[in-house]
């Protein structure tokens, strides 16, 4: 299992930077974010999805399982979603 961890000022964010995602990618990084908070017993404040091909599946489940979607790493704004 790959997981980008980021920790930022003490907050936790996690990552998934691909060169395209599906939907059932959308699920895996979700479904890996999960295990990685469950052993580590700490929540992430992001989550976060890099990739310039996003299918339209993709951003779906992305917005129902709150994960940001962004083109570039350069797209990525410092802060907590709600900021």
């Amino acid at each position: 299992m790959e997981l980008d961890v980021v920790i930022h000022d003490n907050l936790l964010i996690l990552c998934e930077i691909k060169s395209s995602i599906s939907k059932s990618d959308m699920y895996a990084f979700e479904r890996k974010a999960r295990l990685y908070e469950n052993r580590y017993q700490q929540k992430a404040v992001r989550k976060l999805v890099i990739s310039p091909m996003l299918d339209d599946q993709a951003k779906e489940v992305a917005r129902r399982l709150g994960i940001e979607v962004y083109s570039h790493a350069n797209d990525v704004k410092p802060g907590k979603p709600s900021e």
